[in-house]
């Protein structure tokens, strides 16, 4: 990563109107930017907006801004906030093609700015509008972006843009490998070389000049032709790997582990494909393949294929002609999986409607009708997808958590449908989840005619008597809860219905830092399976950290709360070693227990902690 100051100048306090003017007319022609990366109009961002300077308690605002642009001259940037010493931070998860990208940040103010939590630009002081650069190569995905502001006084401006300076194309007919001497694939390759496959035992020594025998990670990318058909892929590491058919992951098992193999059987359609694996070496034995054979018999929870349509039963799939998807087009994405082997997703937004699509059948006739949807395997974790039956002059919404299915249809309930035209189900993305946390699937609906009407049933969830408790948990911690007896009997009844909380989340060496804002409670988790809670006692005017306290490369210092308990708790410090990301604030859900708490990280999963001090992770 490159990073660079593009110009700078003191704080201006006091001038002239002549200067003033002066400035106001040649700014704009002394800015640095390309016309290609005027504004970058990607959103949407979620924009929070503090009134003071450090980003500090609750936010005053909290909106959704489409581009980061701004030029707010000497006003506030809305009527609850000071027109100086206010602060931003804005966050969104982004696609990008794989490549290497020039970032530009141009701010009046501080600014500081984060690419997948990797900090990539910190200058964080008073200055006149400074515009800096980092070039950072992106692998092909969404990469969740991060950008903080802060205005101290007189003008106030923040903007962000980037441009695509170098295009990273995998190798056709064979493999390119890129060579890191990190675990996190960061920064520039010590080395790239071409491979004919992916089959590496390297026991305890290294892949090559410059790569240590432990704590290392390796890229391999190619463009495969492929017949259509069902393929099985298969994957053997020691220890952690994922990967991507083109933007689909079909192994994600980005953790410690000893030598494991999966497969997985998928229909890739006919054409060039782009494979990439990603794996990473702690500790051990290192040992890193992977394989496909094809064309395979269909999967072992087959996708099913498209039933004859007859006078009782229609199926409007994403591919046909009663099915209309709309909104932002980049943040479409569609996958070989799902009924009749293809499925359209997106990732979720808050409140805010960006994309949505509709089914409308084509019914024999008038009459009550069971409708249905249909949940794939993959891309369907939302746990608030609100489906909108519009019938007979009616609308009625059923709310289904898509996280509990695995290519299943789903009851939405029965309905009566005149046929006279009108009647359509709708989706769309605004979950009132965390934005962009879950994704959504748009795979088939199907209208079963019936002959009269009978009760719906929207959810799976068991009746609270089924386990004898006043509280039944639902989605995400309801199907760990109702689906596996051990952690049921473990936890006990729910006390509380799962709530929303402000959150943070650190990973370290040999284990998880969290903190809830709730009952300022830091739980440090321990590789081992064994957990321990230690009270906040930081506060805003307290050391954030120890300056003498030098991390090894790589590794970064727990800072405030964080930093305060692994500083003082000596026994923490040392099972929880360095923190190997920065710090990550976030809308946690956590649901008590009986015996013990659940607590739901949109990156890191569900974590179970049970009173005797022992804890449990799910994905």
């Amino acid at each position: 990563m490159i990073v660079r100051k593009g110009s700078s100048r003191g704080k201006t306090w006091h001038a002239s109107f002549g200067v003033l003017l002066a400035l106001v007319i040649l700014l704009p022609l002394l800015l640095p930017m390309s016309a290609a990366a005027e504004v970058q109009d990607v959103g949407p961002w979620r924009g929070e907006y503090y009134d003071n300077a450090n980003l500090a308690g609750a936010p005053k605002v909290v909106r959704t801004d489409q581009v980061i642009s701004f030029d707010w001259g000497l006003a506030a940037p809305d009527a609850a906030l000071p027109n100086e010493h206010f602060s931003v931070r804005w966050t969104a998860f982004i696609p990008y093609a794989a490549g290497t990208y020039n970032f530009r940040t141009y701010t009046d103010d501080g600014v500081r700015l984060w690419i997948d939590e990797k900090l990539v630009l910190d200058q964080w002081h008073v200055q006149a509008a400074s515009p800096y650069d980092a070039q950072i190569s992106l692998a092909e995905g969404h990469h969740y972006i991060r950008m903080e502001y802060y205005d101290h006084s007189d003008r106030a401006i923040a903007k962000l843009t980037w441009e695509l300076v170098g295009a990273s194309q995998p190798t056709a007919g064979g493999w390119t490998g890129e060579y890191y001497n990190n675990v996190y694939l960061s920064g520039t390759p010590v080395f790239s070389r071409a491979e004919t496959e992916v089959n590496f035992d390297w026991g305890s020594g290294s892949p090559g000049g410059g790569i240590p025998t432990d704590n290392f990670s390796a890229r391999w990318t190619r463009v495969q032709s492929f017949a259509a058909g069902n393929y099985t892929f298969s994957l053997a590491t020691d220890d952690g790997a994922r990967v991507w058919l083109d933007s689909q992951i079909i192994f994600d098992r980005w953790f410690d582990q000893s030598a494991s193999t999966q497969s997985k059987t998928v229909y890739v359609a006919q054409g060039q494909h782009s494979l990439r694996v990603e794996y990473f070496e702690r500790t051990g034995t290192a040992k890193a393949k992977f394989w496909w054979q094809g064309s395979a018999p269909a999967p072992t929870t087959p996708v099913p294929p498209p039933p004859p349509a007859g006078a009782t039963e229609v199926v409007v799939d994403n591919l046909s002609a009663g099915f209309k998807k709309g909104g932002v087009a980049a943040n479409w994405h569609a996958a070989n999986l799902g009924y009749g082997g293809h499925t359209f997703w997106t990732y979720n937004s808050v409140y805010q409607v960006f994309n949505y699509a509709t089914w409308t059948p084509n019914l024999p006739g008038a009459g009550y009708y069971d409708v249905s949807i249909y949940v794939p395997r993959n891309y369907a974790d939302t746990r608030s997808a609100r489906y909108r039956v519009f019938h007979n002059g009616q609308r009625h919404d059923v709310w289904i958590a898509q996280s509990l299915y695995f290519d299943k249809w789903v009851k939405l309930g029965q309905f009566y449908f005149s046929g006279q035209g009108g009647e359509y189900v709708y989706l769309s993305d605004n979950t009132h989840e965390t934005y962009a946390s879950r994704r959504l699937a748009f795979d088939a609906i199907k209208f079963v005619r019936a002959g009269a009407p009978s009760p719906a049933a929207p959810t799976p969830a068991p009746t609270p008597s089924t386990y004898g408790c006043a509280i039944t948990p639902q989605a995400g911690f309801g199907a760990i809860w109702t689906n596996n007896s051990t952690v049921r009997s473990r936890l006990g009844c729910a006390l509380e219905p799962e709530k929303s909380i402000q959150a943070a989340e650190q990973n370290l060496q040999y284990g998880i830092m969290f903190w809830r804002s709730d009952n300022k409670l830091i739980y440090a988790l321990y590789n081992n399976g064994v957990w321990q809670a230690v009270q906040d006692v930081w506060k805003e005017g307290d050391p954030a950290s120890d300056p003498g306290m030098v991390p090894p490369w790589g590794y970064y210092q727990p800072i405030r709360g964080f930093g305060k308990v692994w500083r003082d708790e000596s026994g923490v410090r040392a099972r929880l070693g360095w923190a190997t990301d920065q710090e990550r604030g976030f809308s946690a859900a956590v649901e008590p227990f009986e015996r013990g708490t659940m607590i739901w990280s949109d990156k890191l999963g569900t974590f179970v902690l049970y009173q005797d001090g022992t804890w449990q992770r799910f994905n």
